[in-house]
């Protein structure tokens, strides 16, 4: 009893600082409470901002949060997904994240490219955005970077360390910087 009435009572205290945070801030003070948010909040308070995760998703904590506009709407996590710790999510375009994916530690998922002020802007390196998709059942390995734009196939598996600039098919194992064919796997 005293148990669920601390839960509760934390779970109200982390909504009631988020929403502050929020009012005051914008979404990156609410990312950067994300940050430390303790692991079985870290869906609820994703939810709580427009995020689709389904409620079989392992989210570790220390999951960080990059360009939400307004809310987390641009993200959505399936049904028994796993994202790792200090997995960095860009959320300027969508990133939907499929069934039973395994999203892994350190991992990069970036939607857009854009240099700035940099005099690389005039010399062909425009803003671009893309949506990132991970089908289901999908491996992104640990410290893996999937830039804007890619679209990972259903079972495939992407070696740690990769930077993935091109769509993988599904049940395709990739590797390398850039990320190359490796092998297919057999369905199943």
């Amino acid at each position: 009893m005293l148990g669920r009435l601390i839960y509760h009572f934390f779970r109200l205290s982390l909504f009631l600082r988020a929403e502050f945070t929020r009012q005051a801030f914008g979404m990156d003070g609410v990312s950067n409470l994300l940050y430390n948010c303790p692991q079985p909040f870290v869906a609820q308070l994703l939810r709580r901002y427009g995020a689709f995760v389904d409620d079989q998703v392992t989210l570790n904590s220390l999951l960080i949060i990059h360009n939400a506009q307004d809310s987390y709407k641009n993200l959505s996590v399936g049904e028994g997904c796993h994202i790792g710790r200090l997995v960095f999510l860009d959320l300027t375009q969508p990133i939907t994240i499929g069934a039973r994916a395994t999203i892994s530690m350190g991992a990069v998922i970036l939607t857009h490219l854009d240099v700035g002020r940099s005099p690389l802007k005039n010399r062909g390196y425009p803003r671009q955005e893309g949506g990132v998709m991970i089908d289901t059942g999908a491996y992104i390995g640990a410290c893996s970077i999937i830039l804007h734009g890619v679209h990972i196939g259903e079972g495939a598996l992407v070696a740690a360390g990769s930077l993935v600039r091109n769509d993988v098919s599904p049940y395709e194992v990739v590797g390398g910087i850039p990320a190359r064919f490796i092998k297919s796997i057999a369905d199943g």
